[in-house]
């Protein structure tokens, strides 16, 4: 994408680009050996990976992040690293064309509501998406290890008569210093 927006001449775009993935990388970098991280550290970092796909995909999906009323204490709360990442990731690439993104907080769990429509329609998946960690089969994994009770739900609707599909994913992640 970078060298996209290099190669056609949009350096605006490629700045913006560059930084947000800075960002990104960053998030990674100081993350990648912890378990857990604060909520808000990990709606900002979905926040920039989002604004970095809108960018990618040229605009071609809305998205909307909404923190509800009972979240004020989402810098005290902790969940597993990643596994939102890796969700939106999935419905990203595969999916959304309009996403809606809901985080609410209670006192002994997270939960975390993806809803989504879906008219993309990718005729062939990309090399590198075989290479990505399917994003149950790290709930799974997680929930394996004993220290975690994430419970997940997915509801997926039939395409309509304009062959767009919606879908619901719900996580409700255990908050980890309630």
């Amino acid at each position: 994408s970078i060298q996209y927006f290099i190669t056609a001449n949009k350096k605006g775009q490629a700045l913006v680009y560059l930084s947000v993935f800075g960002k990104i990388i960053r998030y990674y970098l100081k993350n990648i050996n912890l378990e857990t991280v604060s909520l808000s550290e990990e709606i900002t970092m979905l926040q920039q990976y989002l604004k970095l796909q809108k960018l990618r995909y040229n605009n071609s999906f809305e998205y909307t992040v909404t923190l509800l009323p009972d979240s004020k204490k989402q810098n005290e709360a902790r969940i597993p690293v990643f596994v939102l990442q890796t969700l939106l990731e999935n419905i990203v690439e595969h999916a959304a064309l309009n996403l809606l993104f809901e985080i609410t907080l209670k006192h002994v769990f997270v939960k975390v509501s993806f809803t989504y429509s879906d008219t993309k329609s990718r005729q062939q998946e990309p090399e590198y998406r075989k290479y990505i960690l399917n994003w149950q089969e790290q709930i799974e994994a997680l929930n394996l290890s004993g220290k975690y009770h994430i419970e997940k739900q997915i509801m997926l609707y039939a395409p309509d008569s304009k062959g767009e599909g919606k879908g619901h994913i719900e996580i409700k992640l255990p908050n980890l210093f309630s």
